[in-house]
This record gives C-alpha cells, sequence and structure tokens, in this order.
C-alpha cells in the first residue's frame, strides 16, 4: 500500500524552520580584509613591532626620566683618555643600558629613542603629503582626462626622471648655511618632510590614476551622474571608497622607504643638524669609530632595520588582504 506524501508545509512548523535557517549577512571588503589579516601572523608580528616603535617614540621624554638619562649632556666620565667608552659594548652599564658615545660621552638609549621620535614623525608627515597630493592629482587626472590628464601625467613623468637625490642634497646644503634652518628643529623637520615627501607623489599618483580610469565606467559611477550627482560627490563618495585599500596598502610601504630616506640624508650630513639626534646621524658619526666601538654602530643599525622590516611585513600583509584573490 502506497502512502501519499504530503508535500504541503503546515502552519505550526513555518515558525521552527524560521529559527532553524540561519541569518545571511553580508561582509563588507573591511571585514573581509581583517579576517584575513588576523589570520597573518607574520603581518601581526609586524603590527605590533609598528606599535612598539610608535609607543617609545611618544614616550621618549618619560623613558629617558625613568632610566635617569639625557640624549644632549655630556658625560666624559663614562670615557678613557682617548675618547673611547670604557669598557665593553660601548660602556654598557646600570646607568646607561646602550653605552654612551664616543668622544661626547652622551648616552646611547637616550637619543636611539629620541631618534626614534624624529625618524618616525619625518616619515610619517613625508608619506601623508605623498599620498594626499598623490591622490588628489591622480583622481583629476584619470577622472576628468583631456588635456588635465595630459598635463598630469607629464608632470608625474618629470618628476620621475628628475634627479631627486643630488637635488634633494643641494637644497638642503643651502638652506643649512642659514641662521632660521640651522637654530629651528621644526623648520629642519619641515624642510626634510617636504624634500622626501613631494617628491614621492608620482609613484601613488599613476597607481591612483590607472585605477580611476577602470572606476569611472563602471556601473555606479554611470548611475550616480544619472541621478544628478554633482562631481564633488562621485569623486568622494563612489571613487574614493574603492581606492582606500590601494591607498592604505601603498601608504605602510612606503613609510619604509621615507624612514631610509631620512636616515639616509642624515647619514650624509644634509638631515637634522646636531645635536638633534636621529638614527642616519648616529650611524654617521660611529664610523670613525666602528674599528673600536662596532656596538655603536650596531644599535642605531639595528633600530632602523627592525623598523623598517616591521613595515615591510605589515604592508605586504594588509596587501594580500586586500586582494580580491586571495585564498586565506
Amino acid at each position: 500500500m502506497t502512502v501519499p506524501l504530503d508535500t504541503e508545509r503546515r502552519d505550526d512548523d513555518a515558525p521552527a524552520i524560521a529559527e532553524a535557517t540561519p541569518e545571511i549577512a553580508g561582509r563588507s571588503l573591511g571585514a573581509i580584509a581583517w579576517g584575513r589579516l588576523r589570520q597573518d601572523k607574520v603581518a601581526l608580528v609586524g603590527a605590533g613591532m609598528i606599535i612598539f616603535f610608535i609607543l617609545v617614540a611618544i614616550f621618549a621624554p618619560l623613558l629617558c626620566r625613568i632610566f635617569d638619562v639625557d640624549p644632549f649632556s655630556t658625560n666624559t666620565d663614562q670615557l678613557d683618555d682617548l675618547g673611547f667608552p670604557k669598557g665593553p659594548w660601548a660602556g654598557a652599564s646600570w646607568e646607561h643600558p646602550l653605552g654612551v658615545e664616543p668622544r661626547l660621552g652622551r648616552d646611547i638609549f637616550a637619543r636611539i629613542v629620541y631618534g626614534a621620535r624624529y625618524s618616525l614623525i619625518i616619515a610619517l608627515l613625508a608619506t601623508v603629503l605623498t599620498v594626499v597630493l598623490g591622490v588628489v592629482f591622480g583622481i583629476l587626472a584619470g577622472f576628468r582626462g583631456g588635456w588635465l590628464d595630459t598635463f598630469i601625467s607629464r608632470g608625474m613623468d618629470i618628476l620621475l626622471a628628475f634627479p631627486v637625490l643630488l637635488f634633494s642634497i643641494g637644497a638642503l646644503v643651502i638652506v643649512s648655511l642659514t641662521d632660521w634652518y640651522r637654530d629651528s628643529v621644526p623648520a629642519q623637520v619641515a624642510f626634510l618632510t617636504f624634500v622626501i615627501g613631494f617628491f614621492g607623489w608620482p609613484y601613488i599618483g599613476r597607481i591612483i590614476r590607472g585605477q580611476v580610469l577602470s572606476l569611472r565606467e563602471k556601473e555606479f559611477v554611470d548611475a550616480a551622474r544619472s541621478i544628478g550627482a554633482p562631481t564633488r560627490r562621485i569623486l568622494f563618495k563612489e571613487l574614493l571608497p574603492n581606492l582606500l585599500p590601494i591607498i592604505l596598502v601603498y601608504a605602510t610601504l612606503i613609510i619604509p622607504t621615507n624612514i631610509l630616506a631620512e636616515a639616509a640624508l642624515s647619514f650624509l650630513g644634509v638631515g637634522l643638524q646636531p645635536p638633534t639626534p636621529t638614527w642616519g646621524q648616529m650611524l654617521s658619526s660611529s664610523v670613525s669609530s666602528f674599528q673600536l666601538v662596532p656596538f655603536y654602530m650596531a644599535v642605531p643599525g639595528m633600530a632602523i632595520f627592525l623598523c623598517v622590516l616591521a613595515f615591510n611585513l605589515f604592508g605586504d600583509g594588509l596587501r594580500d588582504a586586500f586582494d580580491p584573490k586571495g585564498t586565506q
């Protein structure tokens, strides 16, 4: 005997079925990227190192007070008759955790933590300047097109072919001869920020321009135009949110480049003027005593290496997290 199948759903089962059905929730690109980034242990290590360096830079005065050291005061009592630190490891002790500098006896630990402050400030401000200029000119060139695109693109080509290093050295040498530059640390920071950040914007500008050329033909842009949305709304409400992942990834990858650029200029003697401490300046001053006090060169060199490595690891992880073809 065949039992007929009851294909009709009873009304009493509807609430139970509704409760058993899982709710489907959409995830934004930021949520997806954060989920991928949390699984990337290497990127998280880089982020932790970045936070450590930022905290060191912020609390540099507090750290110096805790250890009772000063980055500017000299202490020749810790030096021998030839001007070199007494004892191994640059004369490291409880009073001077990382030793003292040759000839002047300034505390290396205090100068390292203050050097982190100036190096990161210049690198971050230069990155902000680079990103702002690159995004603005890249969006204008890609969205407007025509003669404006040609003008901006040729300007980017000229800057990319410009001898930036030679010009930077020449400009910094000239301004370093003036009293207003030598006597003002904010003026030195501002000028270094401009020199490092201004000449870097064409790189991100070309990337943003290429993305905008693709995005301006998308349906959501045509829909915004069809309802009469002004150009400002299309740029800031439609295009810019789709460019944020690229901007974030590029910013994290250009910061270590700017750190190295500031260190290189300070190493050549055209960066921040003494006695203001920077990592590059400490490397430069350690060259003459490297054979007898190699630890003095190792400390700022390791600080630069770890800081640049941290930003590169985090930048690579962030790039993989925003990659739509990623498998994580």
